[in-house]
C-alpha cells in the first residue's frame, strides 16, 4: 500500500488522524508521517488497517490503479 492510498482510506472513512491512530494502535504522529511521505506504510500497519476495515488486497490494488489512471489522464489533458 502506498502512502496516498493510506491517506485516501482515512478520508473515505471520515476519520481524523487521531481516530485512525487509535483504531490501528499507533500514534497520531505515525499516521502524519505516513501521510506526508516521511515513512512508508509497513506491512504490519497495512495488515491492521485491512483487518480493522475489512479491506482486501484487491481493494488496495484498485485504489492505487485508480490514482495512477487519474494522474495519467490529468497529464494528458495538459
Amino acid at each position: 500500500m502506498n502512502n496516498q492510498t493510506f491517506k485516501d482510506i482515512r478520508h473515505y472513512m471520515d476519520l481524523t488522524q487521531v481516530e485512525l491512530a487509535d483504531k490501528l494502535g499507533i500514534t497520531r504522529e505515525h499516521v502524519a508521517q505516513i501521510e506526508t511521505n516521511r515513512i512508508r506504510v509497513t506491512e504490519r500497519t497495512q495488515a491492521k488497517l485491512m483487518h480493522h476495515f475489512k479491506v482486501t488486497d484487491d481493494f488496495l490494488v484498485y485504489q492505487q490503479s485508480k490514482r495512477d489512471i487519474e494522474q495519467l489522464l490529468k497529464n494528458d489533458n495538459k
